[in-house]
C-alpha cells in the first residue's frame, strides 16, 4: 500500500507544477484538429488512430512547440507578477521624491523671503533718529504721568470707599443693638403676659369655679387679655417707666365701686401684677 501513496504523492506533485496544466494547454491548441477528429468522427476507432498517426503525430508539433510556448508564458507571467508587485511601490517612491524636490524648493523659497524681511526691518529699525527715539521717551513719560494720576483717583475712591464702609458698618451695628433692645422687650412681654395668663388661672382656682364656669370664664379671660384696652395698656412701644406712669394713672381714675364689678377686678389685678413685677 505504501506505493499506492507514493505514486499519489508523484501525481499530485506533478499535476500542481504549472508548467504542466501550460504544456497541455499549448499542446490542444497545436493539435486541436486531431483532438477533434479523435472525439468528433464517427470513423472507426483503429481508423482515427492510424489516421492521427499518420497525419498528426510530429514532434515539433506535440513536443516543442508546446514546451517553447509553456516555458515563455511561465517566465513572462512571472515577469508581470513581479512587475505588478514591485512597480506600484517604485512609482509611490518616485511620487514622494517629486513632492519632496517640490516642498524643499517651497521651503527654499518662503525662507529666502523671511531673511528679506529680517534685513529689511533690521534696516528700517536701524534707521531710526534720535529725534524719533526723543519723541518715544516723551509719549512714555506723558504716559506714565497720566498712570499717576489714575492711581491716585483710584486711591482717593478707595479712602472715599472705605468711609462709607465703616458708616455703614456702624449703623450696621447701631441696628444690631436695636434689635437686640427690640428682642429683649419682646421677650419681657410674654413673660408678662404669661404672669398675667398665671394670675388669671389663680384667680380660677381661688374661686372654685366648677368645670362649666370654668370653661365659660377661660373663654372670657382669653378675650379679656386680647381685648384693645389691654392693648393699649400694654403696646410695645411705650417705655417702662412711661407705661409704668399710664398705668398708675389708669387705676387712680377709679374707686371702689368699680373693683367691685368682676370684669373690673381682673384688669385691676391684672394691672398690680404687672406693677408688682415690674418694681421686682
Amino acid at each position: 500500500m505504501t506505493w499506492l501513496k507514493d505514486l499519489n504523492e508523484f501525481f499530485k506533485e506533478r499535476l500542481s507544477n504549472p508548467f504542466f496544466f501550460t504544456f497541455v494547454f499549448f499542446w490542444i491548441i497545436w493539435n486541436w484538429q486531431g483532438v477533434a477528429y479523435f472525439i468528433y468522427s464517427n470513423d472507426d476507432i483503429l481508423f482515427r488512430l492510424g489516421c492521427i498517426n499518420d497525419t498528426f503525430v510530429d514532434i515539433n508539433r506535440n513536443i516543442i512547440y508546446p514546451g517553447v510556448l509553456a516555458i515563455s508564458t511561465i517566465i513572462l507571467s512571472n515577469g508581470f507578477f513581479l512587475l505588478v508587485e514591485f512597480l506600484p511601490d517604485k512609482l509611490i517612491l518616485l511620487r514622494k521624491k517629486r513632492l519632496y524636490n517640490r516642498l524643499k524648493l517651497q521651503f527654499d523659497e518662503k525662507q529666502k523671503v523671511a531673511e528679506a524681511e529680517f534685513n529689511y526691518n533690521l534696516k528700517k529699525n536701524n534707521a531710526k533718529t534720535v529725534e524719533e527715539l526723543n519723541n518715544e521717551i516723551t509719549h512714555l513719560k506723558k504716559t506714565i504721568e497720566l498712570n499717576e494720576k489714575e492711581f491716585e483717583t483710584i486711591r482717593n475712591d478707595n479712602n472715599t470707599l472705605r468711609l462709607e464702609l465703616n458708616k455703614i458698618t456702624d449703623s450696621e451695628n447701631e441696628l444690631k443693638k436695636e434689635f437686640k433692645s427690640v428682642q429683649t422687650q419682646l421677650m419681657n412681654e410674654r413673660i408678662i403676659i404669661n404672669n398675667i395668663k398665671d394670675l388669671l388661672k389663680e384667680w380660677i382656682d381661688l374661686y372654685n369655679i366648677d368645670d362649666d364656669q370654668q370653661q365659660s370664664k377661660t373663654f372670657f379671660l382669653e378675650d379679656y387679655i386680647n381685648s384693645d384696652l389691654l392693648k393699649v395698656l400694654f403696646k410695645n412701644n411705650q417705655f417702662k417707666g412711661e407705661r409704668t406712669k399710664n398705668l398708675k394713672e389708669f387705676l387712680s381714675r377709679f374707686d371702689n365701686n368699680f373693683v367691685n364689678d368682676e370684669q373690673n377686678y381682673i384688669l385691676i389685678s391684672i394691672i398690680n401684677k404687672y406693677l408688682e413685677l415690674m418694681e421686682k
